[in-house]
């Protein structure tokens, strides 16, 4: 620059025609031995830079990439070939995770998705190559419900018609216990419970059999005593104050019916105290409907020791879990439809009640999850042709059969032989919607799209809290002098069905989901402490009742 002293440009540090040096402040002391000074951090840093600079490109790209840049820099995977030629294609399969995410539910909503390499050109789609997906890739195929999908047919997945199926039974009980003309028969609705019951349960203990080669008894208890005591306490608790309030003369019969349900034989105290004549009128006791739980309870105690029972047979003769004990569930059937059968025209209230004679609706629901992965199998194989197209229709005709045996069978004896229209007609529709078996159907189809709709969905979410309600609800109308089936109708709807989602939201989700009650120690410490109350409640009315 004209006019102006010339800069003097920066050489090396000691080359011949460099600066002076740097202040004695930008540098550390050397070692002893070194005649140059050390560099110090901002020296350091520098240099960096100066490497960082190689071809031209700025520093900071040419740092470390992270994950995520590590991520969206790859290239892409090449198309994996054949060793003998052709094309391939990835296709996704997915497995059962180990736990559930809601506990409502027997189907774990969580699984591990894979992608499978496979041969276009086969007739077999023959895996080549297994990969994991990354993260991002999982989180995008993960499910609306908050789950990823399972495998077709083996009930790991979250049924939406299954739940919905729950709202359907729900509303034949309702209508039958106030009387609805032409809603004689909806009793039936337990039997569509029991159905569901056994085919939830079944599909739980063999998927975790057939994962870990055990069944986690402990855990199992903990997680049935989550699901269906705290609520089932709470509404014993309100039944027995209502009853104190509006019907003292009838304190003592309630205590002792909230003591046979505290203890899981609600069944057999109303079965033997009168094996003859059953007494269906809400107004007898709030507490009437507690048979059914007690039943289910009574299945959830011998079950899963049966199904570790057929695993060991099954390892023993080198056969399969599922086919040994559809044995056990086929013999249970045959044995409990039998006592049924004989049982029903002689003491009609102990064939209803009690739980052998009730046994093989359980059973047939196991069945169907036994056979389910089967029968899709042959589905998808091609074995079964044209049916396949004909499966929504069987899922309408079978709504159709569960919702119009409540007319029928009014007058008919029941459980006997009767109940196997109802029962088998709930088994074909749990069928008809196992995702893989309809032609096309990724989706529900037919009446499982019906069952599948939000409203439905909810019903039968709140089913567990809304039955538990109902009876209650009905008997306080009664003592208040209310009559008629539409007024009783209103109430169950009106003031049952808010009861039942308060305590879905207060009660059910929060003992189920929050992570103060999980473990299995912890479980089984809830349901042991909701036992007692119920004891000490029900055994306190009795006592007081009698003073």
């Amino acid at each position: 620059m004209a006019g102006g002293r010339p800069r003097r440009r920066r050489g090396r540090r000691g080359a011949a025609g460099a600066g002076p040096a740097r202040p004695p402040s930008r540098q550390r002391p050397a070692p002893r031995g070194c005649r140059c000074p050390v560099p110090g951090p901002a020296a350091r840093r520098r240099r960096a830079r100066r490497r960082g600079h190689r071809g031209g490109a700025p520093a900071r790209a040419q740092r470390r990439p992270g994950p995520r840049r590590r991520a969206g820099r790859r290239a892409p995977r090449p198309r994996r070939r054949p060793p003998g030629g052709g094309a391939a294609d990835r296709l996704t399969v997915t497995r059962p995770a180990q736990r559930s995410q809601d506990p409502g539910w027997e189907f774990p909503r969580t699984s591990t998705t894979f992608s499978v390499v496979v041969d276009r050109g086969s007739d077999v789609a023959r895996p080549l190559a297994l990969e994991a997906p990354s993260r991002g890739r999982r989180a995008a195929r993960r499910a609306p419900d908050g789950g990823r999908p399972a495998p077709a047919g083996t009930g790991a997945a979250f049924r939406p018609d299954v739940e919905g199926l729950r709202a359907v039974a729900l509303g034949l009980v309702l209508l039958f216990h106030v009387g609805v003309p032409g809603s004689g028969g909806g009793r039936l609705g337990v039997d569509v419970f029991f159905v569901i019951s056994g085919f939830l349960i079944t599909g739980l203990l063999v998927r975790e059999v057939e994962r870990t080669g055990r069944v986690g008894l402990a855990a199992f208890y903990a997680r049935r005593a989550r699901r269906i005591l705290p609520a089932a306490v709470v509404v014993l608790l309100v039944a027995l104050a209502t009853t104190a309030a509006l019907a003292p003369q009838l304190l003592g019969s309630t205590g002792r019916d909230g003591t046979a349900a505290s203890l899981q034989v609600a069944n057999w105290r109303s079965a033997l105290a009168d094996p003859v004549h059953l007494h269906p009128d809400a107004s007898a006791s709030p507490l009437l409907h507690y048979w059914s739980l007690a039943v289910e309870e009574q299945f959830y105690l011998l079950w899963p020791p049966l199904v570790l029972l057929a695993a060991a047979v099954a390892r023993r003769r080198g056969t399969s879990l599922r086919r040994s004990l559809a044995v056990a569930a086929g013999a249970v059937a045959v044995v409990s439809l039998a006592c049924s059968v004989v049982l029903t025209p002689l003491l009609p209230t102990l064939a209803y009640l009690s739980s052998p004679t009730r046994a093989w609706q359980l059973a047939a629901g196991a069945l169907l999850a036994l056979g389910a992965p089967r029968l899709v199998a042959l589905a998808q194989s091609g074995r079964l042709g044209a049916l396949r197209r004909w499966v929504p229709a069987l899922g309408w005709v079978a709504l159709a059969v569960v919702v119009s045996s409540s007319l029928w069978t009014d007058d008919v004896p029941y459980p006997g032989s009767a109940a196997l229209v109802p029962t088998l007609a709930t088994v074909a529709l749990i069928a008809a919607g196992t995702p893989g078996l309809a032609e096309g159907a990724a989706a529900p189809r037919g009446a499982g799209r019906l069952l599948s709709a939000g409203p439905v969905r909810w019903a039968g979410r709140a089913s567990y809290s809304w039955y538990l309600w109902h009876v209650p609800v009905v008997f306080a109308g009664e003592q208040l002098g209310l009559s008629g089936w539409p007024v009783l109708l209103a109430l169950e709807v009106l003031v049952a069905g808010p009861l039942a989602a308060l305590t879905l939201v207060a009660v059910e989700q929060p003992f189920r989901s929050s992570p103060r009650f999980a473990g299995a120690r912890r479980g089984l410490l809830l349901g042991a402490a909701a036992t007692a109350v119920g004891l000490a409640a029900s055994l306190a009315a009795v006592l007081l009742a009698s003073s």
